[in-house]
């Protein structure tokens, strides 16, 4: 069950996660998946992207870690 507690926290030590993280997009992904996972299709419906821009921005979002 989702709380309003806050994640815990994430320590950018890279600069690869420095630019994972400073895009609006992607913030906008990590806000859909904070409670719980979803899929390509799910996060591209809630975030307004298409699956393809979507499923970019998480492969980024996975190797920055």
């Amino acid at each position: 069950m989702p709380t309003d507690e806050p994640p815990e926290a994430f320590h950018v030590t890279t600069d690869e996660q420095l630019r994972a993280v400073s895009s609006l997009t992607r913030h906008r992904i990590m806000a859909v998946l904070r409670f719980e996972p979803a899929t390509i299709t799910q996060i591209a419906g809630r975030v307004g992207l298409a699956k393809g821009s979507s499923s970019y921005h998480v492969r980024l979002l996975e190797r920055a870690g």
